[in-house]
C-alpha cells in the first residue's frame, strides 16, 4: 500500500489541507471517526491489514509499529 499511499492518498490529503500537516491530521482523524461510526465503515476499516511486528523504543515494547 505504500506506493498507492504516496502516489494518491498522501497527495490528496495534503492538497485538501493546503499542505498544512495539522489540518490534514485533524481531517483524517475526523473522517476515520465518522467511518468508525457506521457499520459499513467499520467493516471497511477492519479489512485494512495491520502490521504485527513488535517494536522496542525508549526501553518500552509496543505490540506493533508506532508512527511518530
Amino acid at each position: 500500500m505504500s506506493g498507492g499511499y504516496e502516489a494518491l492518498l498522501r497527495r490528496a490529503m495534503f492538497a485538501a489541507g493546503a499542505g498544512d500537516p495539522e489540518t490534514v491530521h485533524h481531517r483524517v482523524v475526523s473522517t476515520l471517526g465518522r467511518l468508525g461510526a457506521t457499520r459499513a465503515g467499520r467493516h471497511a476499516l477492519d479489512r485494512i491489514p495491520r502490521p504485527s511486528a513488535p517494536v522496542e523504543a525508549f526501553g518500552l515494547r509496543f505490540p506493533n509499529p508506532v508512527g511518530l
